[in-house]
């Protein structure tokens, strides 16, 4: 699903950048409010992989699309501690009163029935919105929930049923956060010129 939103993303013209967080070395956060600063202190440690990520996310993508399984009301345990370590961008804007996220876009492909996965979806909107990022409408799609968790015997030919519903709407929310992400940086009206409705 998020290999086929990609591909109808980067033919409509965008650059795109893959993280696999399962295949990074990181620690999880300490939680030491007093020790939580941008940057990350931990990325100054021996074999953290998380460096680079940071950088992509501040200061290089415009729409971060998040992809994981949700198993037993969880996210995967690798999106869990990264989202611990994205702390000090939070605390950059708490604190320090700096802004690290401006004008970008998450949205979010999840894969889980939604009755379990509903509880994390939540999580993942409020978290990403608090650290700055918009949402498009709609900003979580995923497969039908009885492909998510197929054996592996059964998932090629379950797939196969699943994926034009399950493309459609991971594509279409990739599409609805380029727009999205393409409008925050269009220029717009001054202050002086906004108008609320």
């Amino acid at each position: 699903m998020l290999d086929l939103a990609l591909q109808a993303a980067e033919a409509s013209g965008a650059e795109i950048r893959r993280v696999d967080l399962t295949a990074l070395r990181f620690e999880g956060c300490p939680s030491n409010e007093r020790q939580c600063r941008w940057p990350c202190l931990l990325t100054e440690g021996e074999g953290d992989e998380l460096g680079p990520v940071y950088d992509r996310l501040v200061d290089w993508a415009d729409v971060v699309v998040i992809s994981s399984v949700v198993d037993d009301g969880a996210l995967a345990e690798p999106l869990d501690r990264f989202m611990k370590r994205l702390g000090c961008i939070r605390h950059a804007l708490e604190v320090d009163q700096v802004q690290l996220i401006r004008n970008k876009v998450a949205s979010f492909l999840l894969c889980g029935p939604w009755k379990v996965a509903s509880g994390p979806a939540a999580e993942l909107v409020a978290f990403f919105a608090s650290l700055g990022f918009a949402l498009p409408p709609f900003p979580i799609a995923g497969p039908p929930p009885d492909s998510c968790f197929a054996s592996s015997a059964e998932r090629s030919d379950r797939l196969l049923h699943v994926l034009p519903e399950s493309a459609d709407g991971a594509t279409a929310l990739v599409v609805r956060a380029i727009d999205l992400a393409s409008k925050l940086r269009a220029p717009g009206p001054s202050q002086a010129d906004a108008r609320l409705a």
